[in-house]
């Protein structure tokens, strides 16, 4: 059926500090990526899960800092 979740997918959440989520946004943005592939980039690399539909996109793509 259409506009279903993916079944396999679980919802993660946790509290953090306003300001140390406007800097994960920040970073998500930087990098061209929602905030949930950069959280989900980062946590997979910090330990050392690979998925490979999460990944940075190559830096010709990445938006330049003003």
């Amino acid at each position: 059926m259409p506009n279903q979740r993916d079944p396999n997918k679980r919802v993660f959440s946790a509290w953090v500090d306003k300001d140390e989520l406007k800097h994960f946004k920040k970073k998500a943005l930087e990098r061209g990526m929602t905030l949930t592939d950069f959280i989900s980039y980062v946590l997979a690399k910090e330990t050392g899960y690979q998925k490979t539909e999460v990944q940075p996109p190559p830096e010709a793509e990445r938006p330049r800092k003003p």
